[in-house]
């Protein structure tokens, strides 16, 4: 008999206030396993609220059977979570709180892979293999034959992947030669700090190794990961492709100014979420704002970096195409000078007071509900 999990995880969308991140962080998921006689891959099915890091695109139509490669400068309505790690975005109806994943639409690869993984990999859950989640346990998981042989086959336009385990030198090369263009890494979510929830024992050694694989950092478009040294912001900028990043861990707490300028090198980069509910109140580097402001997505604790822009009393010439922003709190004024300025800009999520704001067009104001 193999488990089945269930797993109810406590994420807020994100996470919206001090209460709900020290919640999320004592509570974090409760895991109840019953038996199953399903012989191929179980599935974790798991419910979660409005998930923790989104991006504000439409869903992607459904691929054909056999995946085609997309542009490379396509930008997926990708979310991620601390569970799954990079996924396709689920939008929540008006007054839905959770969403439960359908068993199949993700794969834990220690107990999918072997004889029939191309079909697992294929139909589980009607979700094509570019948009299912693939959860890697071990290492060596990576060089498994059905895995290479099923990316090869299948051919998608990119694969999601959570490493939730150390990466050796040998795994990151079996995750470099898979036959794919765009990868979309999560690993090392809080850098070894709860090793009961997190099985990679060190974020800046796992950082360091992906980094220094040419073939792998350039197929790099997503990456979610916890740090913590200094030195490791400087890696940061050696992904030239990279669209969204996620920053974990308390790499917020020992950051390298200089080193994080260059993210405004990257010239696809254009979804930063920075909101650890672990460690609240951290803040993102005083970056330039015209850096944040050709963001899409832009998620921190504080607003300081953009503070020189947003406290000006007339408007300059930068461009801001910001279309979602959450932050701790947000002023009226600040609020007033988003809507005129930002016109692409339809989401704001506020802490203090727990509010999700939204507007249709660039000549409405953001209405405003409690959350």
């Amino acid at each position: 008999m193999l488990p089945r999990v269930m797993i109810t995880c406590m994420h807020a969308r994100p996470p919206t206030s001090a209460f709900a991140c020290a919640a999320i962080t004592a509570l974090a998921c409760g895991a109840q396993s019953d038996p199953v006689a399903e012989p191929t891959a179980p599935q974790e099915s798991v419910t979660f609220a409005r998930a923790a890091s989104v991006e504000p695109n439409p869903p992607s139509p459904a691929p054909s059977a056999r995946e085609t490669s997309t542009s490379a400068a396509r930008v997926e309505p990708l979310s991620w979570d601390d569970h799954v790690g990079w996924e396709p975005r689920h939008h929540f109806a008006p007054g839905e709180r959770s969403y439960t994943r359908p068993e199949g639409s993700f794969v834990v690869l220690e107990y999918a892979l072997g004889p029939h993984f191309e079909a697992i990999a294929a139909r589980s859950a009607g979700v094509a293999l570019r948009d299912k989640p693939l959860i890697v346990r071990n290492s060596e998981e990576l060089c498994h034959p059905a895995l290479h042989e099923a990316v090869t086959q299948l051919a998608p336009s990119r694969l999601l992947v959570h490493i939730d385990a150390t990466l050796d030198a040998r795994a990151r090369d079996c995750l470099a030669r898979l036959e794919v263009t765009d990868l979309f890494l999560s690993t090392c979510r809080h850098d070894g700090a709860l090793p009961t929830m997190d099985h990679c024992s060190d974020g800046d050694a796992q950082l360091a190794r992906i980094a220094a694989s040419e073939p792998l950092r350039t197929k790099v478009r997503g990456l979610a990961i916890g740090f913590g040294e200094r030195s490791s912001w400087a890696l940061l900028s050696r992904f030239p492709r990279l669209t969204h990043l996620v920053l974990r861990g308390e790499s917020l707490a020992n950051v390298d100014t200089r080193a994080a300028f260059g993210l405004c090198d990257l010239a696809e980069l254009h979804h930063v979420d920075a909101l650890n509910a672990y460690e609240p109140g951290d803040e993102f580097p005083l970056v330039p704002a015209q850096c944040i402001l050709r963001w899409r997505t832009f998620r921190a604790w504080s607003l300081r970096p953009l503070a020189p822009w947003l406290e000006k009393t007339t408007p300059d010439a930068l461009h801001c195409a910001l279309e979602e922003l959450s932050a701790e709190r947000v002023t009226d004024v600040h609020r007033r000078r988003l809507e005129d300025t930002c016109p692409r800009l339809r989401e704001l999520e506020v802490m203090h007071p727990l509010e999700h704001c939204e507007r249709r067009t660039a000549d409405d104001r953001l209405s405003c509900r409690p959350i």
